[in-house]
Formats: structure tokens, C-alpha cells, sequence
């Protein structure tokens, strides 16, 4: 099956997991829910190893590929919330007064992933994202 249509067929997952750490949002290095659920997760997916405690919280998740010496590719993803009230009513909103989750920042999902269309970012608008 090809990749486009597996990573759609996780579509409501993944959804789940955004949903889940928006209404739990942490702040800064306290983000110990967020980081184990993250860990959790690349082990479930297959990683060769995951290296917790990272500047604290961070999480790293080691994809080591079939051939010795290969390339490699790092992606990072920001998992701590925003010390902000959130006002939106949407089902999934924050349950901590005070910190609202940066919606991009879940999981290292992209912008295009879990914003709505009207508010995607483009090359010319986010440079640093593309």
C-alpha cells in the first residue's frame, strides 16, 4: 500500500493524539504527559531506539535504516503549550487555565496537517517552516 494512503488511513488517529495534547497542554519543561506519550508512541512505531530526558523533556526517536553509515533525516517538533487562555469552544480546548497548545506544535505534524485551510501558512507567508 502506498505511504499516502496509510499515513491517510491513521488520518482519525492522529487527529485523536492532537486533540488529546491540545486539551492537556504543558508549559515549557514541564511537558513529563506530553514527552511520555510521544515516547510511547515511537516506540509503538517501530524505532530502533527513543532517548528520553533531552534538555529535560525533550524526546528523540532513533530511526537507524537498513544500510551502516546512510543518511540520516531529523525532525524536531515543539511539544510545550503557550501560557495563554484559550477562548476558541472548540470540544478539544484546553482543560489547564492558563495554557492554550500551539496547534502546529503537536507531534511534529506541519501546519498544513492541523490547521484549518483558511489559515495555512505558504512558502511566502512561514518561510521557516518549508
Amino acid at each position: 500500500m502506498p505511504i499516502v494512503n496509510r499515513v491517510a488511513d491513521l488520518q482519525a488517529e492522529i487527529a485523536a493524539w492532537r486533540r488529546d495534547f491540545h486539551a492537556h497542554p504543558e508549559l515549557q519543561y514541564d511537558v513529563h504527559r506530553t514527552a511520555a506519550s510521544v515516547a510511547d508512541k515511537l516506540k509503538s512505531f517501530g524505532c530502533d531506539e527513543v532517548v528520553t530526558g533531552i534538555g529535560r523533556t525533550g524526546v528523540v526517536g532513533v530511526i537507524r535504516g537498513r544500510k551502516a553509515g546512510g543518511k540520516v533525516v531529523g525532525l524536531r517538533a515543539d511539544m510545550d503549550a503557550l501560557p495563554i487562555e484559550e477562548a476558541t469552544g472548540l470540544p478539544y480546548k484546553s482543560t489547564v487555565a492558563g495554557k492554550r497548545c500551539m496547534p502546529a506544535a503537536t507531534m511534529g505534524i506541519p501546519p498544513c496537517c492541523s490547521a484549518p485551510p483558511s489559515i495555512l501558512p505558504t512558502p511566502a507567508t512561514s518561510p521557516a517552516r518549508w
